[in-house]
């Protein structure tokens, strides 16, 4: 006599007749929570194998799935209720299009660094008060980052770039974007030839390209021809960010808040103040060691800010 494969044992269901289930069946049936009762064997005897639990599971699966299709959706509690529903058009159609073609088509080489921006700190109070009591303009940390980048890109041409037809152009000006939000969405006006001008001069032009981004009033020939771009979130306490790229231009910088934290200076914990910058590069044209330079210059220049001003 052959020896069953799979040995079976009696097993007694709400019903008067006796089951037999092999001891798998019955392992498979408890981890698929099925009711033993309502299968019919086709093994030896009507006895209740593995293959006739696995079937049975999956008939009912498949009932209540087609139940659930048929039936009627009922009001699901905690819906989501939409505000508006517009397509993207204008300005923000636009943004959308670069943003999409630029994290589509150029790859993005990111480095990070955090200066010590104590001096930088202690520079603009020093500042801010004579500037707008006698120019009535506000200088900021942002009219302090335009310059610094004039300096640094000029010092790192590879770095104000652009890849235009396949060819790999290097410009001479150096004309920094600003990302500026507006109500529309975003716009970058642009500061001519930052990496010449004091700073007294970039307070004076940034002031007024703002104002007229506030009000919708930037002309055509104030928008275009930027180099690199710089997008400075720190005001709304953002401590650090990733910026995409603003085609065709080679690279754009990330600025986060100037915040207060506990550093070790000549072997002493003091109070400094940092910033974290992020730059993305295309790395089609810019390596990691001249992405490396530029950012150890604006490192150095945050950090002995007197230069800037002699």
């Amino acid at each position: 006599m052959k020896k069953d494969k799979e040995p079976s044992e009696p097993v007694v269901s709400g019903k008067k007749e006796r089951m037999k289930i092999s001891p798998l069946a019955r392992k498979t049936a408890k981890k698929k929570d099925v009711d033993i009762s309502k299968i019919i064997g086709t093994g030896p005897g009507g006895r209740i194998t593995k293959d006739d639990v696995v079937k049975y599971a999956e008939s009912i699966t498949e009932q209540a799935f087609v139940k659930i299709k048929k039936e009627p959706i009922a009001e699901v509690p905690g819906k989501i209720t939409v505000k508006s529903s517009a397509p993207l058009k204008g300005m923000r159609k636009i943004i959308a299009e670069r943003m999409s073609l630029s994290k589509s088509t150029i790859p993005h080489l990111v480095q990070n660094v955090v200066a010590d921006a104590t001096n930088l700190v202690k520079l603009r109070e020093r500042l801010k008060e004579k500037i707008l009591s006698i120019y009535n303009v506000k200088v900021t940390y942002t009219d302090f980052l335009l310059k610094i980048c004039g300096v640094a890109l000029r010092e790192n041409m590879e770095i104000n770039a652009s890849l235009q037809n396949g060819n790999y152009i290097i410009y001479d000006d150096i004309n920094i974007g600003l990302a500026v939000s507006v109500k529309e969405g975003l716009i970058v006006p642009t500061v001519f030839k930052c990496d010449r001008l004091g700073i007294l001069d970039i307070v004076r032009k940034r002031t007024e390209l703002v104002e007229k981004a506030k009000k919708g009033t930037l002309q055509l020939n104030e928008v275009i021809n930027g180099t690199f771009t710089i997008t400075n979130l720190g005001m709304f306490g953002i401590r650090s960010s990733t910026a995409i790229i603003n085609p065709p231009q080679a690279a754009i910088l990330a600025v986060g808040e100037i915040y207060e934290a506990p550093a070790v200076v000549s072997g002493k914990i003091e109070v400094r103040s940092f910033v974290k910058l992020s730059v993305s590069c295309d790395h089609r044209m810019i390596n990691g060691a001249e992405a490396a330079k530029f950012m150890q210059r604006i490192t150095e220049l945050i950090e002995n800010p007197e230069v800037l001003i002699i």
